[in-house]
């Protein structure tokens, strides 16, 4: 990515759901764009379904959730964003609404957040950012073979300030292995904690869709 694009401090109208409150990962970057300077006003398209143009939310970071430009533009215009910034969520413009954010002066920036298992259904609107970033290195393959020369390996980092936290220890936390994560439709995430638990036996999960030790989601620091 041109470093000229990103030099000095940037309006930033993110669009993306923290689901699972500070832990979240669409939190972590909102939080660490604000850290680097960079304003950012967050639209929770859950909270604000008007700014989408379908009718119903696709779940699970797939793709086909479509973003209209002129509700994107009644954020971003009094905001004065430069960056119209996806986070997951399987958020894409059309060609057409893209052209026309474009027009107004505005970059846009996607992120998909669940790669590979995503892929197949955000590679044609990934096509309609300026610059897009992908977890999965096996991903960013096929998307470089797809002619989608703007999409970039953004890989998982650590958040210091979860990473630091300082918490008082309580026994009820107490486990030989925890597992942070979702594992609905992942039937090898749940073989894998169920052998774990086997040989080890104090195990937690944290998130959905565990068959094994599930304790909820975890929404802050433990």
């Amino acid at each position: 990515v041109p470093q000229a694009e990103w030099a000095g401090q940037a309006a930033i109208l993110a669009i993306g759901a923290a689901l699972n409150g500070p832990t979240d990962i669409v939190a972590c970057h909102i939080r660490a764009l604000r850290a680097l300077g960079h304003s950012v006003l967050q639209i929770d398209p859950f909270q604000r379904r008007d700014i989408l143009d379908n009718t119903k939310i696709v779940g699970g970071g797939f793709g086909g959730n479509m973003l209209n430009p002129d509700r994107v533009l009644a954020h971003a215009t009094p905001f004065g964003a430069d960056i119209v910034l996806t986070l997951g969520g399987g958020l894409g413009f059309t060609p057409d609404a893209a052209s026309r954010l474009r027009q107004q002066g505005l970059t846009l920036v996607g992120v998909t957040l669940s790669d590979p298992d995503v892929q197949d259904s955000i590679l044609e609107t990934a096509r309609n950012f300026d610059v897009h970033f992908t977890n999965s290195k096996l991903a960013l393959g096929r998307y470089l073979d797809a002619g989608l020369g703007q999409t970039h390996l953004m890989p998982f980092a650590i958040d210091r300030s979860w990473v630091a936290y300082d918490s008082p220890a309580d026994e009820n936390w107490t486990a030989d292995v925890i597992c942070l994560g979702h594992a609905t439709g992942r039937a090898d995430r749940n073989a894998a904690m169920a052998a774990l638990s086997e040989r080890f036996g104090n195990v937690r999960t944290y998130g959905r869709g565990w068959e094994v030790s599930a304790a909820g989601v975890n929404r802050g620091p433990v």
